[in-house]
């Protein structure tokens, strides 16, 4: 926590309409990149002006991740992480640094992602010793530290994944999964790929909805009710996702990856619009190409820029971790812990920008 707390990224103060696009912020501030740039300019406009859509000074400070549709500024990421952080932001800004409590929010659930790190280990009947090695290897160890002290959502992709292991490690019962699906339904507004990385989990609870007895000649199925009726748990986080489509771009099924991309504001403060060929469109999944992952798995394993050879080499361990453990244990939830690591490295390698910026080592494979 004390490492965490004193190596946040951020500036005393709180950025304004007036001071935000200003140097000290964006070059060399705690808004240096996009990705932080456009997310901190939704949160601002959700909280300080009350709305989805951007004023212009909040637009310049989101270029070049803007969007533009029906006439308005708008953002080109999820949604979900820029409303998450908004209690830290409106703490920090009570204690005079919005900006410091918006970031801090994410430390909080790299500290939580340690924790629960350290419960599944100890579960799965690593020692104590081991099981807290393990939790700190993450954090500080992998680039999971750059990314904890700075405006992404890996940490709370991470701690989805890690609490929907952790509770169906405890419980199969009706809780346990009705939470499970909420917080994969969560992880959809929060970064698309989610879905995918969470897609081995969805079939775990699946699995958990029926019996199935072997006899001669058949198979007979039983379907458990209560655990389909857990399955209500995603409809509060797709009703936020779908509001929220709805009221930035007309369309509750419009992802905000497909808007129209803006790269540039004239001084006039007019976006200037790209030009289209005839007939393309955006999809939110032509980002992934399977002829992107041979390139895709060189850069985030053995790439001397981004592989994780290079910037962590000690995970390497957990392959002989894995084959140990299978070994001696038959337990169905290392399948899926497996399961959304395969499913997180092959869907980055198939994205078509699979550096993901160029410090600290991938931010991908955090999960």
């Amino acid at each position: 926590v004390l490492v965490l707390s004193l190596s946040i990224r951020g500036l005393p103060g709180s950025p304004t309409v007036e001071s935000m696009n200003n140097v000290e912020w964006t070059d060399d501030g705690p808004l240096e990149l996009s990705p932080e740039r456009g997310r901190f300019a939704l949160l601002y406009s959700v909280v300080e002006d009350k709305t989805p859509f951007f004023s212009l000074s909040v637009a310049r400070l989101a270029l070049p991740d803007l969007g533009y549709i029906n006439g308005k500024f708008v953002s080109l990421f999820a949604p979900g992480l820029s409303y998450l952080i908004a209690p830290g932001y409106l703490v920090g800004k009570y204690l005079g640094s919005s900006q410091v409590g918006a970031y801090a929010v994410i430390s909080i659930f790299a500290i939580l992602n340690t924790l629960l790190i350290y419960r599944i280990a100890v579960s799965l009947k690593a020692s104590k010793t081991a099981a807290l090695i393990a939790s700190l290897i993450l954090l500080f160890a992998t680039p999971a530290y750059a990314y904890a002290v700075a405006l992404y959502q890996h940490h709370v992709s991470t701690f989805i994944l890690l609490i929907c292991i952790y509770l169906l490690q405890k419980s199969k019962g009706f809780f346990s999964q009705l939470v499970a699906w909420m917080f994969i339904a969560l992880s959809i507004p929060l970064d698309y790929p989610n879905l995918v990385i969470l897609f081995p989990v969805g079939i775990y609870l699946l699995s958990l909805a029926v019996d199935y007895t072997k006899g001669d000649k058949d198979i007979k199925l039983k379907i458990k009710p209560l655990n389909i009726l857990a399955m209500i748990g995603v409809v509060p986080p797709l009703l936020f996702f779908l509001w929220f489509n709805q009221l930035s771009y007309g369309n509750p099924l419009q992802f905000s990856g497909t808007v129209q991309a803006i790269k540039v504001i004239d001084e006039a403060g007019a976006p200037v619009l790209p030009e289209i060929a005839p007939g393309e469109t955006k999809s939110a999944i032509s980002f992934f190409k399977p002829r992107n992952m041979l390139n895709g798995l060189y850069v985030q394993t053995t790439s001397p820029d981004r592989g994780i050879l290079w910037y962590a080499p000690v995970l390497l361990f957990g392959i002989l971790g894995t084959l140990l453990y299978f070994k001696t244990s038959q337990n169905p939830i290392a399948v899926v812990i497996v399961g959304a690591v395969l499913a997180n490295i092959l869907l980055y390698a198939m994205w078509g920008d699979p550096w993901g910026g160029w410090a600290f080592g991938s931010s991908y494979l955090i999960p």
